[in-house]
Formats: C-alpha cells, structure tokens, sequence
C-alpha cells in the first residue's frame, strides 16, 4: 500500500512536469541523509571538555562518540606544560581503563599515537563492553616530569531505534528515486513511440 502511494506520488509528480526536480530534490535528500549518518557514525566531531592535573601537565580530554556508548570508543587527548601552556607533543602517554565493576580492563593499558588529523594531540582507541561507570587513568611522561591523572566517564548503551529510523527514511527516499527514473524513462518511451507513429 505504502509503495502504491509513492508510486502514484512519483508518477503525478512526472506528468505535471516536475520530473527532474523530483529526481534532483529526492537525490540531494537521501545524498544529504547519507552524509549524516556518516558523520554521526564518527560522532560529529570532538571537543576536549574534560580537565585534569598531571605533575606538570595539564590533560584534556574528549571522546568520540560524547557522550561515550557501548562499543568502540575513541579518545583525544591534548598535553600540555602547566608552567607555559604550550602542547607537549613528545610526551609518552599511557591511558588504563577501568570497568565499571572495579577490574582492569582485560585489554590492559592502551596505547597512544599521534592524532590523524591533529599530530600534536594523542588518540587512542577502547572497547567498551558494559555500560556503567568508567575510570580512565592517564600517566604522561616527559622531559618536563611526569604525573598522572584520573578522568571518569559514564558510559551508556544505545537504543537501536535511531538507526532503524534513520535507514528506514533513507530506503523510502532510494524507493521514491528508483521509481521516479522508471517513470521518467517510462515516459520517456512512451513519447518516442508516439513520434515515430506519426512519423
């Protein structure tokens, strides 16, 4: 029933002569829908909203995705030196998680490297596997010293209902293209047989 009223909604749309609007409008929708999910899928950014002492650094910290869910989890992690406020960007820097029923991430400590798209920060990746309260425990070392410091995240589990939404409203969309081109080259036939007749 669904796809009968898009159909005719489609072929309505092609006999009123709104045939490549329909197409162009249908297309830069579910383009633009794409994109989004594309850009939720790698959490829309970061910002380093978490503070905390070191020694003699100071450590900020964000995630990707924020807030942190069940999954895989990456973190971003700026150093900088107390004393001037500038980046650290040849510190070693160890992250320990810590699960939310107090044992040690079976993973055990994780490493860091530099940032893809920022060298002068640190990333690192951590599968979260429960939901709960989450501790990570940050030691840098430097030429400047060295320090640790505790961040705490509360992790959550995510409603799959999003997503199903979301791929749902973007098959409606690839449904409503499919059928708009057939109609189109329906049409489109259609004419040509026409002139060739009166030919």
């Amino acid at each position: 029933m669904f796809i009968r009223s898009v159909s005719r909604v489609a072929a309505t749309s092609l006999r009123d002569g709104h045939a490549l609007v329909v197409l162009s409008v249908v297309t830069l929708a579910a383009v633009g829908l794409a994109s989004v999910q594309a850009a939720s899928a790698h959490g829309g950014g970061f910002s380093l909203d978490r503070r905390a002492s070191a020694g003699p650094y100071e450590l900020r910290l964000g995630t990707i995705p924020n807030p942190l869910t069940v999954g895989e989890g990456i973190l971003i992690m700026e150093v900088l030196a107390s004393q001037t406020g500038e980046r650290v960007s040849s510190a070693d820097v160890v992250i320990t998680p810590q699960r939310p029923d107090g044992a040690a991430d079976p993973y055990g400590a994780l490493e860091t490297w530099p940032d893809s798209y920022d060298p002068t920060l640190y990333e690192s990746r951590v599968e979260l596997d429960a939901e709960g309260a989450w501790a990570f425990r940050v030691s840098v070392s430097g030429d400047a010293g060295a320090g640790t410091a505790l961040f705490a995240y509360e992790v959550r589990r995510v409603s799959p209902v999003g997503g199903i939404i979301t791929l749902f409203v973007l098959l409606v969309l690839l449904t409503i293209l499919g059928l708009s081109m057939r109609a189109f080259l329906n049409q489109r036939d259609s004419g040509q047989r026409v002139k060739r007749r009166r030919a």
